[in-house]
């Protein structure tokens, strides 16, 4: 739906340059939430959410009467004996999980172009969560620079809190700036020499890091005015030290919308149930084209090649089904694909996912692909009776 957005310039016109020169920032689902937490849920009406929707329910329910049509027309032609073309089963596949998108989606707007711009004073909030985002960071150096993704500058710092906040001089610890010491907290720069050791990690600076005191000072100002922030703040091990604690970093705001998964999403909200669902019609797609087992092919190696990548699609979406019900059966498992995502996994770990990840990708996209090709190539040549229609699919009206 195009997703909430803040106008940088609607905030404060000056201050543009603080965020990248960045004209607008997209909050991700996280970053909503956190807006939620911090007591300020944007609210959009029922008629506003109405106005942005294009389609009515006559054309939405006209196309699924035709898409039904479709598989009551391949089923009776089972029922009468009447042989199916290839290219007709793989139509019903589609037309299925689209019947089901329609269900799902029939409230759903569509064609958004703008997103809902949220007013108020966001400033000290949207600093901090442009510097808990990638877009705050720089893509490191490197012949790979383009896979790798920028870290967020607040994952560098540490939060110290209270008067020795300003006075603090331990000999890990870099001031990068002086913040106004009404400010009752700070954000510095750990230094990776001689990392603390109740640090959860070691963090390291940026070498050509140009982070302004007044975005930091910014960001100081929304820990101290929503505590919310404070509370998600990690502690070192020693719970009783209160020298310092990490501070929330997540991906809560992006240059634009993604329609693709990516880390602003809530995994807390059922995205394991949503990945059975998804793979589960995957194995309905899979088991369609099985159901073409012994239809008329052109040649028995296009029929051997069928049968097993029908089998092979099936198998897969069974596969990650099944994975991502154990996944939400035993959260250890989800904790190791999240590790994975973040690269936190040792060599051997992440080796053994990869692998398991790029072969069953690159096959089961490759039987998918033949799927489609044979359903069109086996036109060439077809059994006379697939011209035949049942009798009584004469007599209904239809589109």
């Amino acid at each position: 739906m195009g997703g909430f957005a803040i106008d940088i310039d609607d905030v404060d016109e000056r201050c543009a340059s603080l965020f990248g020169n960045a004209k607008r920032l997209t909050l991700t689902a996280r970053g909503v939430l956190l807006l939620a937490q911090c007591g300020h849920l944007p609210e959009v009406s029922l008629h506003d959410i109405k106005d942005k929707n294009k389609a009515d329910g006559l054309a939405k329910l006209l196309v699924c009467v035709q898409a039904g049509w479709m598989i009551l027309q391949v089923i009776s032609r089972a029922a009468s004996g009447l042989p199916t073309r290839l290219l007709e089963i793989h139509v019903v596949a589609h037309v299925v999980c689209a019947l089901i998108m329609y269900v799902l989606w029939w409230h759903k707007t569509r064609q958004v172009e703008s997103p809902t711009i949220i007013k108020g004073d966001w400033l000290p909030l949207a600093a901090y969560m442009y510097l808990a985002s990638r877009m705050s960071g720089e893509k490191p150096p490197g012949r790979f620079a383009n896979f790798r993704t920028a870290t967020p500058e607040l994952a560098k710092l540490a939060y110290f809190e209270g008067p020795e906040a300003l006075n603090d001089s331990h000999h890990v610890i870099h001031r990068l700036n002086t913040v106004d010491s009404a400010v009752n907290g700070q954000f510095k720069l750990l230094v990776d020499d001689k990392p603390l050791e109740h640090c959860r990690e070691p963090m390291s600076p940026a070498p050509n890091m140009q982070l302004t005191s007044e975005l930091k000072r910014l960001a100081v100002e929304a820990v101290v005015r929503y505590p919310v922030l404070n509370s998600l703040f990690t502690h070192p091990i020693d719970m009783k030290d209160p020298r310092y604690s990490i501070p929330y970093v997540s991906e809560l705001v992006q240059p634009n919308a993604l329609d693709l998964p990516n880390d602003g999403l809530l995994r807390r909200t059922q995205s394991l149930i949503m990945g059975m669902v998804l793979w589960g019609a995957s194995m309905a797609y899979g088991a369609i084209h099985v159901a073409a087992w012994d239809y008329f092919f052109p040649s028995a190696l296009e029929q051997l090649f069928w049968r097993m990548s029908s089998i092979w699609v099936t198998f897969c979406a069974a596969f990650w089904l099944v994975t991502n019900l154990l996944a939400h059966v035993f959260p250890l498992i989800d904790r190791v694909w999240v590790a994975y995502n973040h690269r936190k996994l040792g060599w051997l770990s992440t080796t053994v996912i990869t692998l398991l990840c790029v072969l069953c990708g690159v096959s089961y996209l490759s039987s998918r692909a033949y799927i489609v090709v044979e359903a069109f190539v086996s036109i060439m040549e077809v059994s006379k009776a697939v011209y035949d229609t049942p009798s009584w699919s004469q007599v209904f009206p239809h589109l």
